[in-house]
């Protein structure tokens, strides 16, 4: 899934709660104009970046990442574990 497709479900989910993307945006402390280019797949998203996205807009991550292909499905709570793992690492790292 490119960029596009990620914006395009991201706007989608905040027309739906009726939010502005000057809220959104003042929500991660960003422009609208950051924010705008986010929506339309000009912007490369973090996890953590996702994660805070799909909070603000009350909603999974995975609401804005493809279906799984062939009726496989994704151990959602294993992923999220994986992710989450990850990041503390990172910090520990980069802390």
């Amino acid at each position: 899934m490119n960029k596009k497709d990620i914006g395009e479900k991201i706007r989608i989910q905040r027309v739906i709660k009726q939010y502005s993307q000057e809220y959104v945006a003042n929500c991660m402390d960003i422009s609208q104009a950051a924010y705008s280019k986010i929506e339309r797949g000009e912007t490369e998203l973090s996890v953590e970046r996702l994660y805070e996205i799909a909070e603000i807009l009350e909603v999974s991550p995975f609401t804005f990442l493809p279906k799984p292909k062939h009726g496989r499905m994704i151990n959602t709570a294993g992923l999220r574990k994986t992710i989450v793992t990850g990041w503390k690492r990172l910090a520990v790292l980069f802390g």
